[in-house]
């Protein structure tokens, strides 16, 4: 996946997201910007329970705390940062949670900004907004939390 991200006085303000290798092979672009929305998003809806996206390849014992604490009735294990925060705003799955240090700022500004044009939240595991500045350091040191809705919810379980 291929993201783009626009970052303004801090802020993530815009997003690119392209997906190459679906729509039989012609992909497809998610784009979303701070005041403007975002391109069109098919949710999906599903059973009222808690699905939880996570890390494939990087669990570690943080992560598998964080997700103990919220105790989703589902775990999906999937690589890449910008495909987690697709499945977040796409309905696919309600939160996503990466417990430790391991992204950069260019794997969570353009999702962040697109999540947000669509009403959610991308941030640390304390619920703190990411920075987007040249002097602010490129990795994320606190993890990503990401949901489209609830995220207060979240953030209690987790303390």
């Amino acid at each position: 996946m291929t993201l783009i991200g626009i970052g303004y006085k801090g802020d993530a303000v815009a997003g690119v997201m392209f997906q190459p290798f679906v729509a039989d092979g012609k992909g497809r672009n998610m784009w979303g910007m701070r005041g403007w929305g975002t391109s069109p998003i098919k949710r999906e809806d599903h059973a009222p329970k808690i699905i939880l996206t996570t890390t494939r390849t990087h669990s570690s014992v943080e992560t598998d705390r964080a997700i103990a604490a919220i105790a989703p009735d589902e775990v999906l294990r999937v690589g890449g940062a910008g495909y987690k925060a697709l499945q977040v705003l796409e309905g696919t799955a309600d939160v996503y949670v990466f417990a430790t240090p391991g992204t950069k700022k260019w794997d969570t500004c353009a999702p962040e900004a697109i999540i947000r044009a669509a009403g959610g939240e991308l941030v640390d595991m304390h619920g703190k907004k990411f920075r987007y500045t040249k002097d602010e350091p490129t990795p994320n040191p606190d993890g990503i939390l990401c949901v489209m809705a609830d995220l207060q919810k979240y953030l209690d379980r987790l303390k």
